[in-house]
């Protein structure tokens, strides 16, 4: 079955089913923000205000650069969102990683907001940066909480040169299970 008429398929299920697109949206949001496993760092209820704001990034990730979006976001998130405990606001590094992380789980697994919007939007994901990744690089920083817009771009740099050619997002899961067969050794 070709990408059009599966993509097709899956709308028509949608509604067979009485899921509208939003609601669809909405739950695939939750979930990601959820998969991001970072939300116990943060004060609660931040999980409603994440969600929001990357429902506001689907609705304009097809008219936006998506560097523009990135950037946004994660000035948006250290500026709003709040660590749990007595540390200092969330960081730029932590906003990244939920919005990498949601962002491979959106477009990269659940393929929206649609499959030729997804198709170009691959290249353009970031690898999700963790503190094995850190370590890896040899960073400056020991954690997300010390990544700054700067570092991160650095950073990201570093991992595109050493994916070499891979899609960032895919090198991510390479590197990732690599790392940790590593680590268990």
């Amino acid at each position: 079955m070709n990408k059009t008429l599966w993509e097709k398929a899956r709308r028509q299920a949608l509604v067979d089913y009485g899921i509208d697109y939003k609601t669809k949206r909405e739950t695939l949001v939750n979930s990601a923000v959820n998969y991001t496993t970072m939300l116990r760092v943060f004060k609660p209820r931040s999980k409603e205000r994440i969600c929001r704001k990357l429902q506001e990034v689907l609705c304009k990730v097809k008219t936006t650069p998506y560097e523009k979006l990135h950037r946004e976001f994660c000035h948006w998130f250290a500026a709003n969102i709040k660590r749990a405990k007595k540390y200092p606001p969330a960081s730029y590094g932590e906003a990244a990683k939920t919005f990498d992380v949601a962002m491979k789980f959106l477009v990269g697994f659940c393929r929206l907001p649609n499959e030729r919007a997804a198709q170009r939007l691959m290249p353009k994901l970031h690898c999700g940066i963790d503190r094995l990744t850190l370590r890896h690089l040899k960073s400056k920083c020991s954690s997300l909480v010390e990544l700054d817009d700067r570092g991160y771009k650095e950073l990201q740099t570093l991992l595109n040169q050493e994916a070499s050619g891979e899609l960032p997002v895919v090198y991510d899961e390479v590197l990732r299970q690599r790392l940790l067969r590593a680590h268990r050794n």
